[in-house]
């Protein structure tokens, strides 16, 4: 899968996510740390990339339509500590195609996923 990791996402996240075999770019790593959603989202859609992020900003479709990005996994997690967001991402990456967050709005917590096609 081809993420970008929004400034929220620890930077233990990133490695994991980078030992499961996925392309993974930082908002930090690429000089957007601090930017707004919207330029986060440009990015990822330009580089065809899936966000992770703890932001529910992402999850308003009202906000980013259909379109307006490749796909996001927001985080909704009740103590978003890195050892739980590795361990529930870790748990839902390894569980789907890598495809599958692709234009998709996915909100992941510990109880599982929902998803929307976009």
């Amino acid at each position: 899968m081809r993420i970008l990791t929004d400034e929220t996402v620890a930077n233990s996240t990133i490695a994991l996510l980078r030992h499961l075999g996925h392309d993974v770019a930082d908002v930090r790593e690429v000089g957007l740390g601090g930017s707004a959603d919207e330029d986060i989202a440009a990015l990822a859609k330009s580089e065809r990339r899936v966000v992770i992020t703890h932001d529910k900003g992402f999850g308003d479709l009202l906000r980013f339509e259909p379109g307006s990005h490749c796909g996001a996994i927001v985080l909704r997690l009740r103590l978003p500590t890195p050892d739980a967001t590795n361990a529930v991402l870790s748990t839902f990456v390894c569980s789907v195609p890598d495809d599958y967050a692709f234009g998709r709005l996915i909100i992941l917590s510990e109880r599982g996923f929902r998803s929307r096609k976009l």
